[in-house]
């Protein structure tokens, strides 16, 4: 469902029903007038007291309606804004550069959501936005301080999009070296925060 845009999908149906309500609307209006050309029309056009009285009802209604569906509209991409603003590929294009060069960087994608590492958006995402086709991700890390070191040198490159306690807590346990979200080269001392945001493909 997330993938196909249900969302999207059930949007557009509910506007071909506001569509198609909206022109059996205009087909009631037209006839609760008794003069059929338009230009000759006045207030007193109508064919009864009871047919104005349902053309200026269903006016007010659709005036209110249109104001609730217009707020609701403006909130949702309010919402949805600053929704996008947390996730994973903005965080991402903040701290690294995206890559159109095919490369082989092994690079460790760190994700708090195991959720995202489960389903392997986190992977797809990592090997698009790098190009490297030998991205891993993990979400959790159960192993020592020595097991994490060994675990954390078979990598060229390091990327924390989030925060993660238990990366951090073992990175400052086998590195002594205190880690925040970025984008991090893996060097013979440790984690070395890359600055410019970018691999660099012909390194090691």
């Amino acid at each position: 469902m997330s993938l196909n845009g249900f969302e999207r999908y059930m949007s557009t149906v509910i506007i071909i029903a506001i569509l198609s309500m909206g022109a059996l609307t205009a087909v009631v209006i037209d006839r609760c007038y008794v003069e059929q050309n338009i230009e000759k029309r006045d207030f007193k056009s109508y064919k009864s007291i009871f047919t104005k009285n349902i053309y200026q009802m269903s006016s007010l209604v659709l005036l209110v309606f249109s104001i609730i569906a217009m707020l609701s509209e403006i909130n949702g991409l309010a919402y949805n804004t600053r929704m996008a603003r947390k996730e994973l590929p903005v965080k991402l294009a903040k701290m690294a550069k995206e890559e159109t060069q095919l490369n082989h960087k092994k690079i460790l994608l760190v994700d708090a959501e195991a959720g995202n590492v489960d389903d392997d958006y986190d992977y797809y995402l990592g090997r698009d936005w790098f190009f490297s086709d030998h991205v891993t991700a993990r979400a959790a890390f159960d192993m020592s301080a020595d097991d994490f070191k060994n675990y954390v040198y078979r990598y060229d490159y390091v990327v924390l999009p989030v925060k993660h306690q238990t990366f951090s807590a073992l990175t400052k346990q086998a590195f002594q070296e205190k880690v925040a979200t970025g984008l991090y080269q893996v060097t013979a001392g440790g984690l070395e925060k890359v600055k410019n945001r970018e691999i660099e493909l012909n390194s090691r």
